[in-house]
């Protein structure tokens, strides 16, 4: 068997899709722990926004020692795999206890529509909210807020702060009971 037919192994392609799949992993787990905390989409459903950070907290870990898979080679001798193989636990170890201290951080608190106030005339699906934190880890803990709610995608909303005294009332009809 020449070196090409090795490289091409069934064995050998699983193994670099694992690898490139945890680097994505890795990668996208990153972008939605920092970037995204600080733009105006959010999760459309609390319970689906709840999965999704529990498979990123509790996957990174494991993402990170995936990462073997394409890290360990036979090219390298036996102390420099020895040192992946350390780091990537270390990296794993240190990732896991970052994680599940970030599961009682202020920044994973869900908002919650608690009374429509409007709805828009022309985008049915467009309305202003007031929202209340879900959150009950810490008594006495409570935050509102008044938002405009723009669908996307079915998975995610557009979060605008409102000023309703300045909304243009002929866009919108009061949804108040």
């Amino acid at each position: 068997m020449n070196t090409e037919d090795k490289m091409t192994s069934p064995f050998n392609i699983i193994l670099k899709v694992i690898f490139w799949l945890s680097l994505l992993f890795i990668v996208v787990a990153i972008y939605s722990l920092t970037l995204t905390q600080h733009i105006n989409y959010e999760f459309a459903d609390w319970e689906v926004r709840n999965e999704f950070y529990g498979v990123i907290l509790f996957g990174l870990p494991v993402a990170v020692l995936l990462t073997l898979t394409g890290s360990i080679k036979k090219t390298n001798n036996m102390m420099q795999n020895t040192m992946v193989i350390g780091s990537s636990v270390l990296t794993s170890i240190i990732a896991f206890n970052l994680m599940t201290s970030m599961l009682f951080s202020v920044g994973f608190i869900t908002f919650t529509n608690d009374t429509i106030l409007y709805k828009h005339r022309y985008k049915k699906r467009v309305t202003i909210s007031e929202q209340r934190i879900r959150y009950n880890g810490t008594i006495g803990f409570y935050k509102q807020r008044i938002v405009q709610i723009e669908p996307l995608l079915t998975f995610w909303n557009k979060v605008t702060p409102i000023d309703t005294a300045t909304i243009n009332r002929a866009e919108w009809t009061s949804f108040r009971r």
